[in-house]
């Protein structure tokens, strides 16, 4: 894809405009530093002793009942989540 031409010098200003500003562009990404409260704590330090799987059989199973369908699996990011879901389709 090339980039567009100028029709006239208006034209023209406006489109070295706005490639200075792309060029000066920065991209920032915010960042927030992650905050616990005791109840959160209390929770990792239950399941860091016990047995993980039977919380995570307890959550599954609370949220297949919240939203009203037993059949819940939960992961722990996005790309299992995706491959998840191709599989769900049968895509290979």
């Amino acid at each position: 894809m090339s980039d567009p031409q100028p029709k006239d010098q208006g034209d023209e200003r406006i489109l070295l405009t706005a490639r200075a500003r792309a060029s000066r562009m920065e991209v920032r990404v915010p960042w927030e530093n992650p905050s616990f409260g005791e109840g959160e704590i209390e929770h990792l330090r239950r399941a860091l002793r016990q047995d993980g799987e039977s919380m995570i059989d307890a959550f599954e199973t609370m949220l297949g009942e919240f939203i009203g369908n037993p059949r819940v699996v939960t992961v722990n990011n996005g790309t299992l989540a995706l491959l998840v879901a191709l599989m769900l389709v049968d895509v290979r």
